[in-house]
């Protein structure tokens, strides 16, 4: 049996240096919001106490994509002593990592039974 919780923890292993606003609750939601999605495109049912395997990998993937949209939003910068990191270099490489997983979230949604076309998905346009 795997719950939304375990999901959340998959996103959150996912994910480099992933930021401390995103807390178990935040991904949790994603997690959910995700599930929702997928039952409007494929008409199927997800319960989120025993998610069936076959959408493991698409939640996952979409939660992981509003995380990662949500830290690119954010841009945090921040010191560690006279070292200055500024979270804003690192948007690139997060945008790179949405790009792909947006393509694998439309490929698993396709085998899942719904076609969807390739701007079918896009998280950029979204606000979270």
């Amino acid at each position: 049996m795997t719950t939304k919780w375990e999901i959340a923890n998959r996103v959150s292993n996912r994910i480099k240096d992933i930021s401390t606003d995103l807390g178990s609750a935040v991904l949790v939601e994603y997690v959910e919001d995700s599930a929702q999605s997928i039952e409007s495109f494929t008409g199927q049912s997800i319960t989120l106490t025993d998610i069936g395997s076959k959408f493991h990998p698409v939640i996952t993937d979409m939660s992981t994509l509003y995380a990662l949209q949500y830290m690119s939003n954010v841009g945090v910068s921040y010191n560690l002593g006279r070292t200055k990191i500024d979270k804003k270099t690192e948007i690139g490489g997060l945008t790179q990592q949405m790009t792909v997983l947006e393509s694998r979230v439309n490929r698993q949604l396709n085998m899942l039974g719904q076609k969807v076309n390739s701007d079918t998905l896009n998280v950029s346009d979204t606000e979270l």
